[in-house]
């Protein structure tokens, strides 16, 4: 699938390769379950996700597009504080 891999490469936020989820629409249902999580509100939980998830939702949060999540994307195991309020406002294109 190499036409849908470069496509990926350049516009990840968008592509969803076979009629996968976008990386807009992994970090926006990331996004809604975390904000639905009472104690990420009110103090601390602990999430356990995948690092892609991660960079889209660090994306946010810091205000890098999505496209270039490639440097925000954890190392294996690697422990990861989101501010849950900068998650409430509406993600930036």
């Amino acid at each position: 699938f190499p036409e849908e891999y470069a496509d990926y490469l350049i516009f990840r936020s968008a592509s969803n390769a076979h009629g996968g989820e976008t990386g807009r629409q992994v970090m926006e249902r990331a996004r809604a379950a975390l904000l639905s999580i009472p104690e990420a509100k009110e103090g601390s939980a602990l999430v356990v996700c995948h690092g892609a998830v991660i960079g889209y939702l660090l994306a946010q949060t810091v205000g890098v597009p999505l496209n270039d999540i490639r440097e925000l994307i954890p190392g294996n195991a690697e422990l990861i504080t989101l501010d849950v309020e900068k998650l409430e406002r509406p993600a930036e294109q």
